[in-house]
């Protein structure tokens, strides 16, 4: 499963406390990284209330972006701009592919195409 989705299924689940192995699988941190983030906070478990203090401190890739489009506002529409910050991408290949789809901002119903468009080198 996606990581944003099982991170979002966490987030609708109606338990307060959040399994901690649940929560190192869907944001890709080890454990070990969590309960050091819970020992920072002074909080013995992972909770809805502090989730996002842990995502903070957390360095994966899955915990960055959320923090990178929690500092764009999480736009309803985004420009090639924020979707390269969001995502950790080259602004100009963004750019290339709204000018193809001659669109000045994308919803979120674009981001598949335009992640499906992206030329990655590996």
């Amino acid at each position: 499963m996606p990581k944003i989705k099982e991170l979002d299924l966490i987030m609708k689940d109606e338990e307060y406390y959040i399994d901690i192995h649940r929560l190192s699988s869907a944001i890709s941190v080890d454990k070990d990284e969590i309960e050091t983030v819970l020992e920072n906070i002074n909080e013995p478990y992972p909770t809805k209330e502090n989730i996002f203090e842990i995502i903070a401190q957390c360095k994966s890739d899955i915990c960055q972006m959320i923090i990178r489009e929690s500092k764009c506002g999480s736009p309803q529409s985004y420009t090639p701009f924020q979707i390269a910050y969001i995502y950790n991408l080259s602004s100009k290949k963004v750019q290339e592919i709204f000018d193809r789809m001659s669109i000045r901002r994308a919803k979120p119903s674009d981001l598949h195409y335009i992640f499906a468009n992206i030329e990655y080198k590996a």
